[in-house]
């Protein structure tokens, strides 16, 4: 802490002045994005937003979102979330206007979305402009494979390149806990050239600090 007030005070920023918008001080999230270099996400501290623990930074990024379509003129943003799943984010969304659209997964699948089910959901719901994905499940603990993470990549690209954005909110939670070569297979497929700039892409990542 001491090290990082320091190189904050060199480079003119002053802790003590209260951080109006709420983004956390550049030196910290610039270690963070170092740290994310790991998985093959090469960012800058720009693209880093600090928050009191997971469930502040989702609702960060649900109320952000919400007020950005506001400005945009549109109405009505539809938010997929499979399930079973961490049900917090639903209520969170469902206070910011977003309309739930929820996709019972089943055992057959152990619980995961299919890159054929997505497809199918979002041409049945146009107004999806969000898909909540947590990339190791809680509950039900079944992790997806790089495979199965390209399926749905691959949907939601062709999407993109016909001029429909969905944005993919992936929680990280347990990402670091598995087996290494197994938790970077899957960063692998967020990583270029399925997402060409992470600052102006359709990925938002949540991720607690180590």
């Amino acid at each position: 802490m001491l090290e990082c007030e320091r190189l904050l005070l060199s480079q003119g920023f002053d802790p003590r002045i209260y951080d109006i918008y709420g983004i956390g001080n550049p030196v910290l999230r610039g270690w963070l994005a170092q740290d994310m270099g790991r998985w093959g996400l090469q960012v800058t501290h720009q693209n880093v937003h600090l928050s009191l623990g997971a469930m502040d930074g989702i609702d960060n990024v649900l109320r952000g979102l919400a007020h950005i379509y506001r400005t945009q003129g549109i109405e009505q943003v539809g938010i997929l979330f499979p399930e079973p799943g961490f049900g917090v984010p639903e209520w969170q969304a469902q206070s910011y206007g977003y309309h739930i659209h929820r996709y019972k997964t089943s055992a057959e699948n152990h619980f995961k979305l299919t890159g054929a089910q997505l497809d199918q959901i979002l041409a049945d719901n146009p107004d999806i402009r969000v898909f909540y994905l947590t990339i190791t499940n809680n509950p039900t603990a079944f992790a997806y494979s790089p495979d199965e993470l390209e399926d749905l990549h691959n949907v939601l690209r062709r999407y993109r390149d016909q001029g429909r954005v969905v944005y993919i909110l992936a929680d990280l939670a347990y990402i670091g806990t598995g087996k290494p070569e197994e938790d970077q297979a899957r960063m692998a497929t967020f990583t270029p050239p399925m997402y060409n700039n992470i600052r102006s892409s359709s990925v938002v990542f949540l991720k607690p600090i180590p």
